[in-house]
């Protein structure tokens, strides 16, 4: 039982901060990082311009912290943008976008 349970969590889990993505990027459309998955018939659509400016502040903000900037990606049934990773000078790794969804909303992303 524990062994179903795990990974049903785990998705549980995964599927709950892609639906907070979605609804972060529904709700502002400045927010968005990728087209994909953002064109639907709900109004939530994002233009290519749109996407190049907020990836453009995101990969700004990294480099400002002295970061290396780069798209996080969750290969699944369909191809999810999660975020902007920074990669630090001391190896650490910062969730920009993590970290601008919950400056934003108050919540955290992946919760």
């Amino acid at each position: 039982m524990k062994k179903i349970l795990i990974p049903l969590i785990i998705a549980t889990g995964l599927l709950a901060g892609c639906a907070n993505d979605m609804t972060y990027r529904l709700e502002d459309p400045k927010t968005c990082i990728d087209v994909r998955g953002n064109q639907s018939n709900s109004g939530g659509s994002c233009t290519p311009d749109q996407v190049k400016v907020n990836r453009a502040a995101l990969f700004k903000q990294c480099k400002d912290l002295g970061g290396t900037p780069s798209m996080r990606q969750m290969m699944g049934m369909f191809t999810v943008i999660l975020g902007v990773d920074c990669l630090m000078p001391d190896g650490e790794i910062k969730d920009i976008y993590g970290e601008k969804f919950e400056k934003d909303t108050g919540k955290q992303l992946y919760q």
